[in-house]
């Protein structure tokens, strides 16, 4: 059984596909949703169809590779957008797939899963919205913050910034 992640985030949108023997597809796709966030926090509607394309191809890929499940999560700019809702029926007319928004504490501890391997460390995923943070050792997560910030169209800086603390699992 082949399965396929598709991870639509700030800058781009990834696939990672994965089939019982361990061969992998990665891809990638420039979408750049963030730079379509206007003013008032909505997504444009030329990012979204742009991404939902974008989404379309990677399932597309993914399918060719063998994927018969393919899942789709999205980080900080949809999460934070006022018209995620919208998005998500965007994304399911074009590409078919229900749209998993991860919230940021949850982003946190899959970065440090996913990166340390089992060992004791911090992990600091840099991403195009937010930033997470994660202290652990091996399973145990000792500590993770999702800080989020909103770039003015009009300004191009950071004006504001919140940090949020990750229940312990």
């Amino acid at each position: 059984m082949t399965n396929a992640a598709i991870a639509i985030g700030s800058n781009s949108t990834r696939l990672l596909a994965l089939d019982a023997s361990g061969k992998a597809l990665r891809a990638r796709a420039e979408t750049k949703l963030m730079l379509g966030v206007l003013p008032d926090g909505n997504i444009s509607r030329e990012a979204m169809d742009n991404t939902a394309q974008a989404v379309l191809a990677l399932k597309m890929q993914a399918q060719a590779f063998g994927a018969s499940k393919v899942t789709l999560y999205a980080t900080s700019a949809t999460r934070d957008a006022r018209n995620g809702e919208e998005f998500a029926r965007i994304i399911k007319a074009v590409a078919g797939l229900e749209l998993n928004v991860i919230p940021g504490e949850r982003e946190a501890l899959l970065a440090f899963k996913a990166a340390s391997r089992g060992e004791n460390c911090a992990v600091i995923d840099i991403g195009g919205g937010s930033t997470e943070t994660t202290f652990g050792a091996g399973e145990r997560i000792f500590g993770a913050v999702s800080a989020a910030w909103r770039v003015p169209a009009d300004e191009g800086r950071a004006d504001h910034v919140a940090f949020r603390r990750a229940p312990h699992p």
